[in-house]
């Protein structure tokens, strides 16, 4: 357990910068969302803020909302995916992560719109789920970014193969199997109680 633990740190320790890079670009797009909400007139905002209250408290069609939610983790873990094969792809892996973040920081600035409710609904709705995905989705673009300028550099010794590295990539979109599930059947039931 320890050797897995030191193998970790190292490896965190020498994609650094990688992180560094995905974090600030992750944090770019949750101040643009929550910007571009609070620029919004304020009907709109209502409009919104109504529509993903009841969308997220609703206790029917959970089966459906399941896949809806492992359907956008696996648009955004397979653009990662995509961008990680070529080094040029490195850029759609920043662009995938601005957009989460965006979308992320768009919702909970809708989500305040409500005051205190809607600071405990931003807690449930949005930080619950996210709490867990945020760093898979963080740890996911950095080992694609290295992966991608890994190509540029033709360090042929570091790369793995393309069967092994669509597995490392599989591996982690099945890790958000557990966000879906939190998203979906422990959400409704905790919202419900602030709705």
């Amino acid at each position: 357990m320890d050797r897995v633990g030191d193998k970790g740190f190292r490896w965190i320790k020498s994609n650094l910068a990688a992180y560094i890079a995905v974090l600030f670009f992750f944090f770019i797009g949750l101040a643009s969302g929550a910007y571009t909400a609070k620029a919004l007139p304020s009907a709109e905002k209502a409009d919104l803020t109504g529509y993903v209250v009841n969308a997220g408290a609703l206790e029917t069609h959970r089966g459906e909302a399941f896949w809806t939610s492992l359907s956008n983790n696996l648009k955004t873990f397979g653009l990662i995916t995509l961008g990680s094969l070529f080094w040029l792809g490195s850029a759609l892996v920043v662009i995938s992560v601005l957009v989460r973040g965006f979308v992320l920081g768009f919702t909970v600035a809708v989500l305040g719109t409500l005051g205190a409710q809607g600071l405990g609904l931003s807690l449930i709705a949005v930080w619950l789920p996210n709490v867990l995905l945020v760093p898979i989705l963080a740890t996911f673009a950095v080992y694609a970014l290295s992966t991608a300028l890994g190509r540029k550099k033709g360090r042929a010794k570091t790369k793995p193969s393309l069967e092994h590295h669509l597995l490392i990539c599989g591996l982690f979109f099945l890790s958000t199997l557990v966000v879906s599930v939190i998203e979906v059947y422990l959400v409704p039931p905790l919202m419900q109680l602030l709705v």
